[in-house]
């Protein structure tokens, strides 16, 4: 578009033009690409000056943390209470002699209920008699050629027709930790392990009125850090998860949890069988139920317990009865179904990888541990 002003000069007027632009229409948009004014005495055309462009502001996001790397799978011990076995898995799941023979040991009654090691070459199983009249009892094995070195290795009135519910190495020090589902004794020995010591109670049934329990289910060493806690799941009347601390030799109660209450995702009918610590800093419970078993993951700093969250529930895995959680690596457990007699791996997320054990060892697997 061009716009002509009239000017008088000498010797007449003439037109001239004021302004002219150029423009360019594009699909319905104007785009103006010159502008200027021109005078017939002198070229005084000037260029607009050029737009300021703003700068586009960018999104601006945190860099996001790595997905977890899972570590390679571990070796495993399958303890069961019905084939009276104590059978050695490599990290492929695969069978690994040699194997616990606890039947030649024992004969036809009772099983596996509980295991400790004490270093590479002594390792000790928990075998419940299965007779009213006998004393359970603690057998020591080699685990270079599964034979049973000792199968009496403790024999105290203090076990006569009790329910294992763990053994504890490492929290005192020389101490084996029995637990029964009513008490947790101590049971010196020498550092050659030949044989047992005295035996004396650390924590009774009413020992600790801020860690009440009803029936133990689980006793089991986690360590967070530098600080180390046994951790008691019970059942019943006292539907609690315990941290038990160490002061001054004796039993503490450093947290007490209540899965039982009114707010939790679970109820005083689960019952807790087996918990893991895992790498990630959580500490996992299995829970058994009748109809809604379940694992749940918990906040856990050694000295308190919160944050419960249902991460598997699949009661066709689960079954009724599972037991024996454990950490086949940093990011993959294990858990044994009772009523379909098979071991199954999920993931921390909660998701079934499809990795499962169904062979002549699965059958009612009472625990899975490292070797």
């Amino acid at each position: 578009m061009i716009v002509f002003l009239k000017k008088t000069f000498k010797g007449g007027q003439k037109f001239v033009p004021l302004l002219s632009c150029v423009a360019i229409f594009l699909v319905g948009i104007v785009s103006v690409v010159s502008c200027g004014s021109k005078d017939s005495e002198g070229d005084n055309s000037s260029s607009s000056p050029a737009p300021t462009k703003t700068p586009i502001k960018g999104v601006t996001t945190k860099p996001t943390a790595p997905p977890p790397v899972d570590s390679s799978s571990v070796e495993f011990y399958l303890g069961s209470s019905v084939l009276r076995t104590f059978v050695r898995f490599d990290s492929k799941g695969a069978f690994k002699t040699p194997w616990v023979d606890l039947k030649a040991a024992y004969g036809n009654e009772g099983g596996v209920t509980a295991y400790a090691s004490f270093n590479e070459v002594n390792k000790l199983v928990a075998f419940d008699q299965g007779v009213t009249s006998k004393t359970e009892s603690l057998a020591l094995f080699d685990p270079v050629t599964g034979s049973v070195r000792n199968k009496n290795w403790l024999v105290d009135g203090a076990l006569a027709q009790v329910n294992f519910s763990g053994l504890v190495t490492g929290f005192i020090s020389n101490t084996l930790l029995v637990g029964t589902s009513e008490k947790i004794l101590r049971v010196l020995y020498d550092g050659n392990f030949a044989s047992s010591g005295s035996t004396s109670e650390f924590l009774s049934a009413t020992s600790l009125t801020s860690c009440p329990h009803t029936t133990i289910e689980n006793i089991a060493l986690r360590q967070k850090g530098e600080l180390k806690t046994i951790v008691l799941l019970s059942s019943g009347a006292n539907s609690r998860i315990n941290l038990i601390s160490l002061t001054a030799g004796a039993a503490n109660c450093a947290a007490s949890f209540d899965y039982g209450a009114s707010d939790q995702p679970t109820s005083a009918s689960d019952v807790p069988v087996s918990s893991v610590l895992m790498a990630d800093g959580f500490l996992y419970v299995l829970y058994q139920n009748a109809t809604a078993s379940k694992i749940v993951k918990y906040t856990y700093t050694g000295t308190a317990i919160s944050t419960p969250v249902v991460i598997f529930s699949d009661q066709t895995l689960l079954g009724a009865k599972p037991r024996a959680l454990f950490a086949r690596s940093s990011l993959r457990l294990l858990f044994a179904n009772t009523v379909d007699d098979k071991v199954y791996e999920i993931s921390t997320a909660g998701v079934f990888s499809g990795f499962f054990l169904d062979n002549s060892f699965t059958q009612d697997v009472s625990l899975i541990v490292a070797p």
